[in-house]
Order: structure tokens, then C-alpha cells, then sequence
């Protein structure tokens, strides 16, 4: 019997040609025996031309690549958001190509030559799940540039901060997420439901049967992280809806992030009622403004060293259109109550 990959490499394609390109050339180049790996090129309907442009590439590459189709859907009202057939693409590849252990990315992402060695020196018979560091890569835009500095603060996303991981709290993101075979099989297919809350929940029940989720701190990629002002918002508040729908469902909303964020809004709304007769109350408002407007002032100085002036500006505008989309999103899962999608997975 023919021995299977130790990795199965699995590529939904979402964004664009150009990046497909990078993300297949980086595979090409990786220090790693060929027959030992294989990767999955997932067509999620989204992205013109691909089979032609697949069929030219591929004389061209060293690389040993399936493709597969997804079935034509009819476009749902997230068809706007490029991951929303992520997890479909997923089990797909991992039902349709057996290997020993699955790397999910995406196709704006590029690998180091060194990435499959360093994973397989962290695989252990506990690992549950593997993720790292994604890096943005030179010669980004400034929106890219700008984005990339909050979410990577203690601004941004809760735990993304760079450094602050640690076995008991990583979650793995969608760009850079692998699992083994029998991990998989025992705790997937993943719910196709569900769009942001997967890895997640997928780490969340791993620990309890004592898998280990790990990062792995020295074995980054490049993530090219793109997108308009307009899909960031829209994102921000479907991410925030979903996982408060899966907070509600387990019953643990007043312990997370987002449940201390909903305290603070309550907080805040007779606070800044109070601020108009009481001047007491004035003074403790405007010192949390004022603590709020020096750590954005931080990160827009950052930006403006990164990547000058219009980095900065934008990064104004982000910070505060980040935390108000969050917002937003944190009150709908509320009054959506215990319905996210991962609900029923």
C-alpha cells in the first residue's frame, strides 16, 4: 500500500490569481521531499478563470497539486465575503485526499522554504492542532500596513498581539491551521455553517480531551492582509455576532472578551448620561476618553514610522470603526440570542 503524505496542503481560493501565483510558488520551493507532501487547489466559485489559469501554471511549478470544484450555489447574501465556503472547501479536500496530517491556509498566504520541517518537528502524539505566526509581507499597501498594526495590538483582536500566546489560550487562525488526520476524522468534518467561530471551537474541544493546541513561535508565513474599509466593518460584526451566538450557547458570554465589552457599554451609557450634570462624572469620562485617544495616538505613531503619514491618518479611522463594528456585532448576537451556526455543529 502506497504510503500517505505526511501533509495534505489545502488551498480554498477566494482572493485573487496574483496571490494563488505567490501562495503555489512558495509550495514549489519548500524544503521538503515532494512525494511527501501533496496540495489540494479548492475552486469555492469565487474567483474568476481559475481552471485556465491552473492549467498554464502548472508546467511551469514543481509541485504536485489536485484540483477540486466545489458544487454551484446560488449566491447567499455573504456571497460579498470571500471565506464564507471555507470550511466547505475543507472537508472536500480532506474527505477527497487522505494524508497523515492536514494544513488548512489560504491563497494569500506564502510559506518559508523551512515551513513543513519546522511543523513536523512540533508534532507530537498529544498535538491537537498547530498554528503560527502570520507576517505581512514587504511592499503591502497602507491599508494592508494599517490593519496589520492594530489587529496585532492590544488594541485589536483579543490575544493576537504578538508574543502574548501561550498553549492554554492560542487559538489557531484560518490562515495557518493544522490538524492531523486522526484529529480530524474524531472531531470533524468541520461545521459548513459556521464561518469564524470554527478553530475556536474546534481548540475548545481538543483541550477537553486533552489534545494540546499549540503555537508554533518560530515557523511564521506571509499573510497578505487584504481588504476594503467597507469589508472590514461588515466582517468585524458578523465575527462578533457569531461568537457571541456561541458565547450564549455555552453559556459562558459574561466571562469573555465580548461580555466584558457588553459591561462596559452598559457602563458607559450612564456614564456619559451622568458626564452632562455631574462634573465628578465629566472628570472620569473624559480620563477614559483620554486613555482611549493615547493608546490609538500610539499606534497611529507607530504606523507613521512603519509607513508615514497616511498609514497614521488611517489608522485613526480604524481603531475607533473597529471597536464600534465589534460593538455593533456584540449587541446583534445578543438579540439574535443562542443561534450562531457552530450552535448546531
Amino acid at each position: 500500500m502506497t504510503e500517505l503524505p505526511v501533509f495534505c496542503i489545502v488551498i480554498p481560493v477566494t482572493h485573487s490569481l496574483e496571490y494563488l501565483r505567490s501562495c503555489l510558488e512558495s509550495l514549489a520551493r519548500l524544503a521538503y521531499p515532494k512525494s511527501a507532501f501533496h496540495t489540494v487547489v479548492v475552486d469555492c466559485g469565487s474567483v474568476v478563470g481559475l481552471a485556465r489559469f491552473l492549467a498554464e501554471i502548472r508546467p511551469q511549478l514543481d509541485l504536485s497539486f489536485t484540483t477540486l470544484i466545489l458544487p454551484a450555489r446560488t449566491p447567499s447574501g455573504l456571497a460579498w465575503l470571500q471565506e464564507y465556503r471555507m470550511n466547505e472547501a475543507r472537508n472536500a479536500a480532506a474527505h477527497a485526499c487522505p494524508a497523515q496530517n492536514y494544513l488548512f491556509i489560504e491563497d494569500d498566504t506564502s510559506m518559508p522554504p523551512d515551513l513543513l520541517r519546522k511543523a513536523e518537528a512540533w508534532l507530537t502524539p498529544e498535538t491537537g492542532a498547530l498554528g503560527g505566526p502570520d507576517i505581512l509581507p514587504p511592499q503591502m499597501d497602507v491599508m494592508a500596513e494599517a490593519l496589520d498594526i492594530m489587529l496585532n495590538s492590544g488594541l485589536g483582536s483579543p490575544g493576537r498581539s504578538k508574543g502574548a500566546f501561550s498553549d492554554d489560550v492560542f487559538i489557531p487562525r484560518k490562515d495557518y491551521f493544522l490538524v492531523p488526520s486522526a484529529v480530524y476524522k474524531m472531531f470533524g468534518p468541520f461545521p459548513e455553517d459556521a464561518l469564524f467561530s470554527t478553530e475556536t471551537e474546534f481548540a475548545r474541544r481538543l483541550r477537553e480531551a486533552g489534545l494540546k493546541v499549540q503555537y508554533m513561535f518560530d515557523n511564521p508565513i506571509w499573510h497578505r492582509r487584504t481588504t476594503t474599509f467597507s469589508r472590514f466593518v461588515r466582517r468585524n460584526i458578523l465575527i462578533s455576532r457569531e461568537k457571541v451566538g456561541m458565547l450564549l450557547h455555552r453559556g459562558i458570554f459574561l466571562q469573555s472578551a465580548h461580555g466584558m465589552l457588553f459591561a462596559g457599554l452598559c457602563g458607559f451609557v450612564p456614564l456619559t448620561a451622568a458626564a452632562c450634570f455631574s462634573r465628578p462624572f465629566a472628570v472620569l469620562w473624559l480620563g477614559g476618553a483620554a486613555l482611549y485617544a493615547a493608546a490609538v495616538l500610539e499606534l497611529a505613531r507607530r504606523a507613521l514610522k512603519r509607513r508615514g503619514i497616511r498609514a497614521a491618518t488611517l489608522l485613526l479611522l480604524l481603531a475607533p470603526c473597529h471597536h464600534f463594528s465589534v460593538c455593533c456585532g456584540t449587541l446583534l448576537g445578543l438579540l439574535r440570542g443562542a443561534k450562531s451556526p457552530v450552535a448546531a455543529a
